[in-house]
């Protein structure tokens, strides 16, 4: 019997041995990998580079789009690195999110996952800092998505494309007012804002219609100011001097009737009685073109057979005392080495072929409306291919230069940003509808 303790205690001891080998080796290796640019990729082995991307991860990107941007995507890397494969897996949104979860927690991700989420900070430990392989802040970048990627003194993303949050207008109600058109794409104030709103309410037009659902028109405007997540911690971050200020000013909008919120909003829209729209995806602007194609084939009859509407990209506005500061998410590839290291070189080819993806994949996908490619160089091609005016394109890359995070950079902060605005999703409705005075508003969204 007392040998096969022995023996147990000896095997006991062996486990725990190899356990901390692990550790030391993998784990413990985190905080000394240096991430050598001078290494060289080795031309006799083969490497396999996973990549985890969201599939349909919007409105307008199909998976058959996805594959093909992918295949070419390979097809172009094979006559740079023959010795390299590819494994790219288009996840479901469900999958997609339980792989990351499950990558952080086992220290094992792919080497290469696309954030559509706008959370480029998914495992900061294990991110590959970019800039120790290639200059990043050398004009390259435009500023916004630049900086969304920026984790202290290094840039642990890569910037695909920004999404910056646009106001959609009806072209023809404002185009009448003064120079509106250019002061707005050049960024423009509440005062501006309010002056345009009197002027469309003078016409018997309804100037401006407000959806506010997730709290993005809220959020859009929050930026300008001291709010940079909507959650502090558990509890919602919005009752400040910046929200004050913004609802003070919207409060008196909505009592001059310049704002409304309208349930037909997109049947006034279409029906041309609306100047503008605030708080609603860009979707709007390709469902109105393709509307409008219908009408010219006499596709669509009855109702809601009217004229058709140009929709034009507007910045949000900010106050004069304020940051010109704009709204914006931004898809990354995001880099990462993993607990167990699979080397210098491993880490080198991770950033080169994110490198080489990214121009295909900017240009490819950034021609949904009101998505720009974050990189400047790309920004031309862009706007030659995208079918937008040149004023809306204008409107997007300004809100993009000077764009900035609307929730939480960090995957983590997810669930707990979207529960904290489901919890004031009626407060808010209830606001924009003339139900509650901006003073009850604020007394209740502090008790939240």
């Amino acid at each position: 019997m007392a040998k096969i303790i022995r023996v147990g205690v000896a095997l006991s001891m062996i486990i725990l041995l190899g356990l901390g080998v692990y550790f030391y080796f993998g784990y413990q290796r985190i905080d000394q990998r240096n991430y050598n640019p001078d290494v060289s990729i080795n031309e006799n082995k083969n490497y396999v580079i996973e990549i985890w991307d969201l599939k349909n991860p919007n409105f307008f990107i199909l998976e058959e789009d996805q594959q093909r941007v992918w295949n070419e995507i390979a097809v172009s890397l094979q006559e740079k690195y023959s010795n390299v494969q590819l494994e790219v897996k288009l996840l479901s949104e469900e999958e997609y999110t339980k792989k990351i979860t499950t990558g952080i927690k086992k220290k094992n991700m792919a080497d290469i996952v696309i954030d559509w989420y706008g959370t480029p900070f998914i495992d900061t430990e294990l991110q590959i800092p970019i800039n120790k392989y290639m200059q990043l802040d050398d004009g390259t970048f435009l500023n916004g998505p630049l900086e969304y990627v920026k984790y202290n003194e290094d840039y642990i993303g890569y910037p695909l494309i920004a999404k910056p949050e646009m106001l959609i207008a009806n072209l023809e109600i404002i185009e009448q007012f003064e120079d509106i058109i250019g002061i707005a794409v050049n960024g423009w104030t509440f005062e501006e804002l309010e002056k345009l709103l009197s002027d469309i309410k003078s016409t018997n037009k309804k100037p401006m219609n407000v959806m506010d659902y997730k709290g993005v028109f809220t959020s859009s405007l929050l930026v300008q100011g001291d709010v940079n997540n909507v959650m502090n911690g558990s509890s919602l971050n919005w009752y400040g001097q910046t929200m004050i200020d913004m609802y003070v000013s919207l409060n008196t909008y909505l009592e001059q009737g310049f704002l409304s919120y309208n349930p037909r909003w997109l049947v006034d829209f279409w029906h041309g009685e609306v100047g503008i729209i605030g708080g609603i995806d860009t979707w709007l602007v390709a469902e109105t073109l393709e509307r409008n194609e219908k009408l010219k084939g006499s596709e669509i009859k009855g109702a809601g057979s009217t004229k058709e509407i140009n929709t034009f990209l507007m910045p949000y506005p900010h106050k004069r005392d304020y940051t010109q500061r704009y709204a914006m998410s931004t898809v990354s590839a995001i880099p990462f080495s993993q607990g167990s290291y699979k080397g210098e070189d491993h880490s080198k080819l991770v950033v080169e072929i994110i490198n080489h993806l990214a121009e295909i994949y900017s240009l490819e996908f950034s021609q949904a409306p009101g998505f720009i490619p974050a990189k400047e160089s790309l920004t031309k091609t862009w706007s030659n291919k995208n079918g937008l005016d040149d004023f809306s394109n204008r409107s997007v890359q300004l809100s993009a230069i000077h764009g900035k995070p609307m929730y939480s950079r960090y995957f983590e902060n997810i669930k707990a940003e979207q529960e904290g605005i489901q919890a004031i999703q009626v407060l808010l409705d209830e606001f924009w509808q003339g139900k509650k005075d901006v003073g009850t508003f604020f007394n209740e969204l502090n008790t939240n």
